[in-house]
């Protein structure tokens, strides 16, 4: 073989591999399939999960009120109690029925009370150095814990441990500029986190490292994120419109 085309041949072989490289990296964005839109009115929609029954979803608003919504799309009315409060995540323990609610405002967690009348708070949640209006903004319930995420300055994870009730570690995340919300993956004990700045989901481990990332660029503020095997899609709710998202899952 010619030398230039043994050396030009060598240098193709080793872009192509570069790129191979590229695509595998947790780091490089993938693609989720379908996306289906849902105009549900809901104002500062602000976070969602499956429910406690597997019936429908929950959305909450930072107007401090939680939504009862169907999987497709219809907003069956509001959970009963009242509340002021900004809250920006919810998620529910589906072994006890408790649903559990981030306060960006007071930087604290609350539950919604048996009887769904009222609200009560649990915890709150320090952050050193926080800013006020980028403070709490998701919670995931998964092996015993609350998972919360700062939003920004820091972008911080705490693990709150619901039987000792303190935070019982945090870290700082670097995959993020916006952490808006959690979800907590019980199929691998992963976590997942939605980004509105980047337009970004990221899954990765408990202690920080990014598994896989997926582009959310289908939502103008994307700000909640469930991921829902059953039905075989990831939920994204969206803050600056009030539209409910689902992407087909294809990892």
């Amino acid at each position: 073989m010619n030398k230039k085309i043994q050396i030009l041949s060598v240098s193709l072989l080793t872009l192509l591999s570069s790129c191979v490289k590229d695509d595998v990296s947790p780091y490089f964005a993938r693609t989720l399939g379908e996306v289906n839109e849902y105009l549900t009115g809901i104002s500062d929609f602000s976070g969602v999960c499956i429910n406690e029954t597997e019936t429908g979803l929950y959305g909450i608003s930072n107007a401090g009120l939680l939504y009862n919504i169907g999987f497709d799309g219809t907003v069956l009315g509001t959970v009963p109690f009242t509340s002021t409060h900004d809250f920006e995540g919810v998620t529910v323990d589906k072994s006890t029925g408790t649903i559990y609610l981030c306060e960006e405002a007071e930087m604290a967690i609350y539950t919604v009370n048996a009887d769904k009348k009222g609200v009560t708070k649990i915890a709150d949640i320090p952050v050193e150095n926080g800013v006020p209006n980028k403070g709490l903004e998701g919670v995931a319930f998964g092996n015993g814990n609350l998972y919360i995420a700062n939003q920004a300055e820091p972008t911080v994870v705490f693990t709150y441990s619901l039987s000792s009730k303190k935070v019982v570690s945090q870290m700082t995340v670097t995959f993020a500029s916006f952490l808006s919300d959690l979800y907590f993956d019980e199929s691998n004990s992963t976590l997942w986190a939605v980004d509105s700045e980047k337009f970004l989901a990221t899954n990765f481990t408990t202690d920080g490292e990014v598994i896989a990332t997926y582009k959310v660029d289908f939502v103008v503020k994307p700000e909640g994120i469930c991921v829902d095997y059953t039905r075989g899609v990831v939920w994204f709710s969206c803050d600056g419109s009030g539209r409910l998202y689902s992407a087909k899952i294809n990892f």
